[in-house]
């Protein structure tokens, strides 16, 4: 549970292969878990098989990850730092904190994973001011209903909207994820995650084929509305097709790769 009691990950396994020992950009986990419970994630099922063992969302000693960041940066030639946890902005207290402990201390360039609603106008200044490069926050479907009805995101259209504004208007670039080929998804609602995203001009999206992961409660889901074969093998990558039944589901595979061009 106490994050602080792990040895720091060995870089130096990687010091023989000049490549890896020479990559500018290295990755500092600042916490694990997830406090939320989206239907196509792993966390839910996660939260499940630990349900009262410890906390399901911790962040790290700020100390001890300003010092592991110093360290790493001291032996290698490190110039972009990346925050791969699922919720980079989860804990609000903690990351201002951090972001001014980095700012101080550190100052490089750096990237994360965010949610929309946990960035309001202190969070993304402060983003900006300790030397964000970048944010990436799901959008997933244009279609609310949809992204909180199904996927349980718990994510309004108009906080997805503030968030862009606010990173807009702080020249913080963002990036967004989205999915097509959902269960019950028609090429009109897929559409609206187009049409959503051109609203908010990210600066990059990542889309991909819904992949409905084993024992997530959206498989289920899926499996127990006829739009899944529960003995179906899964595919090895999110864009080679979909697995799902339904009468537009080739429709919608092509439209999500294709749906960089209608974002540009």
């Amino acid at each position: 549970e106490d994050l602080d009691e792990l040895p720091f990950p060995d870089r130096t396994l990687y010091d023989d292969c000049k490549l890896l020992r020479s990559v500018p950009a290295m990755k500092f986990l600042t916490g694990r878990g997830c406090p939320y419970r989206c239907t196509f994630c792993f966390n839910h099922k996660f939260n499940e098989l630990y349900k009262g063992l410890g906390r399901r969302f911790r962040k790290r000693n700020i100390d001890s990850l300003i010092r592991e960041i110093n360290e790493t940066a001291d032996r290698y030639a490190l110039k972009l730092v990346r925050f791969p946890d699922d919720t980079f902005t989860g804990d609000r207290r903690w990351l201002l904190d951090f972001l001014q402990r980095y700012k101080d201390g550190i100052n490089l360039p750096y990237t994360g994973l965010a949610r929309a609603n946990e960035m309001d106008e202190e969070v993304v200044r402060m983003l900006k001011t300790s030397g964000c490069l970048n944010v990436y926050f799901g959008v997933e479907t244009g279609n609310e209903k949809m992204r909180n009805e199904i996927l349980k995101k718990n994510l309004t259209n108009e906080q997805i909207i503030n968030a862009a504004r606010l990173l807009r208007k702080h020249k913080v670039k963002f990036g967004t994820y989205n999915m097509f080929g959902l269960p019950h998804e028609t090429l009109s609602m897929a559409y609206e995650t187009i049409d959503f995203n051109r609203k908010l001009k990210p600066d990059y999206t990542i889309n991909n084929v819904f992949q409905p992961y084993p024992k997530t409660e959206i498989a289920g889901y899926a499996a127990e509305h006829g739009l899944l074969n529960p003995n179906t093998d899964y595919l090895d990558t999110m864009n080679e097709g979909s697995i799902l039944h339904g009468e537009e589901i080739d429709r919608l595979v092509n439209l999500c790769r294709f749906a960089a061009m209608g974002l540009a």
